[in-house]
């Protein structure tokens, strides 16, 4: 399997197996014992990375979402995200390959919502690393270097409801360092699609007459793990 595979099948180990709907505070990604989504199918390599960049074409699957209430309120079937459960992570066993992971969930207790965030810190997403004020629109999951997705109706033997990608927004960072820094941010104007995911090309594709998760504005102030 190649780098670029590799990179990719780590998150669809987060939205498709044991960690996406999975109780916070376990391995958060990289576990030899999680297996992928489709253990048979290795993606292709991007031809567009989406790098940190949040200007990255997107095409297809994405997630739904929760927040605040939000723009076009008549389109979205959910407005809010509480966060009942947080935990941000950063992977860097790779030094050039870092990864970053912010998960939160709507309750302790199963059906839960998950909200997840991710930056691929290394080429070729270039996912962000430092503060700044990130743009959500145009992406898509198969080549982004910051990825959001929303994950419904979870349950503790990790099987979910509904998948969304981010659409539109920005992503205020404001702080965001190696293990045992802050990661605080601000998920302001945020609208997420319910998409499905392509096993081998990870490509998010929306699903015709889907749901919509709409978020006016979420605040994020936590811990980083790991390092």
């Amino acid at each position: 399997m190649s780098l670029l595979s590799s990179l990719r099948l780590l998150p669809l180990t987060l939205v498709m197996g044991a960690v996406a709907c999975g109780d916070l505070g376990l391995e958060p990604y990289g576990s030899p014992d999680l297996a992928p989504f489709d253990p048979s199918g290795s993606p292709d390599e991007p031809g567009q990375p989406g790098g940190g960049d949040p200007s990255s074409d997107a095409d297809e699957d994405a997630l739904p979402g929760g927040g605040d209430a939000s723009s076009d309120a008549a389109e979205c079937s959910q407005s809010q995200f509480p966060i009942g459960l947080e935990q941000a992570t950063l992977d860097a066993s790779n030094p050039g390959q870092p990864l970053f992971a912010y998960q939160a969930r709507s309750t302790e207790n199963p059906p839960f919502d998950v909200l997840q965030i991710l930056s691929y810190q290394g080429a070729p997403y270039n996912g962000p690393d430092a503060p700044g004020t990130y743009a959500l629109d145009g992406m898509n999951y198969a080549d982004c270097g910051l990825c959001l997705l929303l994950l419904t109706d979870c349950s503790n033997d990790y099987q979910f409801d509904q998948v969304f990608f981010i659409r539109d927004g920005t992503l205020d960072i404001e702080a965001i360092s190696p293990s045992g820094g802050p990661f605080r941010a601000i998920l302001r104007d945020a609208v997420f699609e319910e998409v499905t995911i392509d096993a081998t090309t990870y490509t998010s594709t929306p699903v015709e007459g889907g749901d919509a998760w709409c978020i006016d504005e979420l605040f994020i102030d936590t811990m980083i793990e790991g390092g």
